[in-house]
């Protein structure tokens, strides 16, 4: 029989514990995977490796719905299979070092988060309660004890990419409770925060860093509580951003680390959600822009160039191959006039009226979402071209042309296809701050790690 008020529970220590040891269980998992498969794990993503394997054991929760029903086993099983061979190459490597070391330098951070934890442990304990969360976010207790396997029909909700949803329903299996998908959605965010924190640290300076952790954490748009709610918008726009840190990296070190592990990240964003292509698209030019402008395309540099590509389809592509093989059409159901798809009749859905257009007329109303109706803000944001083009690193001018440019033809790439809607570009509003702190750099005098690659500039 079921019982609905499990799945309402609020947070307690029970699930908590149990939470944390699957992400735990998704940290020895992810490291193990990223140095058997990369080697050198980037430093400012050594705290993001967890998601990683969180990608892993996702995709073989998918590949077993396929034969099995979603169930406490089938999660437990699953999670063993990955774990324990994951275990000797965490112990050997000591993985655990490494993290509490990263634990140590992000406790400024850390400790900037303790005001809200109150907030946010009220907010993950709620049951559903923003619109459609329940609609298609969150399964019910119904399909999660009696469907056998996954129901490919001809539907929407069928056949989009659902990563994240299936991460959820992995945790829905072990603890009962909506509350700790509500979690694993503010972990995600969180986990961004801290890596953009390190890397800003690590390559620009404190203040930077820390300007930028406070604005976005404390954003008008209130990512914090946004990211309690049963969407995904928020952590998708989190691992659209970890990979776009990854381009800025590989775009000044030049280290196919970057690439690799960009991959990884991308592979879970496209899998998350469809809002995530535009940005990825962008991406794939820049960096194929770039192979070419360095001559990188040689053949030592094929292997790295194979496992990104094996890791952005492990990681969440291999949504969009179901969806090739099952509807024909990689992005059912959008643009079915450009790709067609398996059925009799091929549905094609449109943003509809709940959008805005990409128009001049508009452009205000627009930028007063991304700011949040900040006036401060929009200041600084347009201040920040002249503040960049006028700084004394070059690489500051380079990094800030390159992020203002991929936005723009992300523009040029949707606004025929698409309309805004605040979440579906929260990424957005996250690159607008990183551009506003970005001149900041030098300051303080603590331009550390990029100085060495600087020869990078004069090729």
């Amino acid at each position: 029989m079921l019982d609905l008020n499990n799945f309402f529970a609020p947070l307690g220590i029970g699930n908590i514990l149990v939470f944390f040891a699957f992400v735990a269980c998704c940290e020895i998992i992810g490291f193990s995977f990223a140095k058997i498969l990369i080697k050198k794990i980037p430093e400012f993503l050594r705290g993001a490796v967890w998601l990683l394997g969180l990608g892993l054991v996702v995709f073989l929760y998918f590949l077993s719905h396929f034969f099995v029903p979603f169930a406490f086993p089938t999660a437990l099983i699953c999670l063993i299979v990955l774990l324990i061979p994951a275990l000797k190459t965490y112990l050997q490597e000591k993985g655990w070092q490494s993290i509490i070391l990263i634990l140590r330098q992000n406790f400024l951070p850390l400790l900037l988060l303790l005001p809200v934890l109150p907030l946010i442990f009220i907010k993950s304990s709620l049951p559903p309660y923003v619109w459609d969360e329940m609609a298609y976010h969150y399964i019910s207790p119904y399909t999660l004890y009696y469907e056998k396997v996954w129901r490919l029909g001809s539907g929407f909700m069928e056949n989009i990419p659902r990563l994240l949803e299936t991460g959820y329903i992995f945790l829905f299996s072990l603890t009962k409770t909506y509350a700790t998908a509500r979690l694993l959605h503010f972990s995600i965010f969180v986990t961004f925060l801290l890596v953009i924190f390190k890397f800003l640290n690590d390559n620009f300076g404190k203040l930077p860093a820390i300007l930028y952790f406070i604005l976005v954490a404390y954003h008008g748009e209130t990512f914090l509580t946004r990211s309690t709610f049963g969407y995904v918008d928020v952590a998708t726009a989190s691992l659209v951003m970890v990979g776009i840190l990854c381009l800025v990296d590989f775009f000044l070190k030049n280290k196919f680390e970057d690439l690799m592990m960009g991959a990884a990240f991308w592979g879970m964003a496209v899998g998350a959600k469809y809002s995530s292509l535009s940005p990825f698209v962008v991406y794939l030019l820049v960096i194929f822009a770039l192979i070419l402008r360095r001559r990188l395309f040689k053949r030592k540099y094929l292997k790295s160039y194979l496992i990104a590509i094996l890791l952005f389809l492990f990681m969440g592509g291999y949504w969009y191959l179901k969806n090739f093989i099952h509807t024909g059409n990689p992005i059912y159901p959008f643009l079915t006039s450009l790709f067609g798809c398996r059925f009799p009749s091929c549905p094609t859905v449109s943003y509809g009226d709940w959008t805005l257009p990409f128009t001049l007329a508009n452009t205000r109303a627009i930028l007063d979402r991304i700011f949040a109706s900040n006036q401060l803000f929009k200041l600084l944001f347009f201040l920040s071209p002249f503040l960049a083009f006028f700084h004394p690193e070059k690489f500051v001018r380079k990094i800030f042309c390159l992020i203002f440019i991929t936005v723009l033809v992300e523009i040029l790439l949707v606004r025929m296809i698409s309309g805004y809607d605040p979440r579906y570009f929260y990424h957005w509003q996250f690159l607008s701050v990183f551009l506003i702190v970005l001149p900041t750099t030098g300051l303080t005098k603590e331009i550390k790690s990029i100085k060495k690659f600087l020869p990078w500039w004069k090729k």
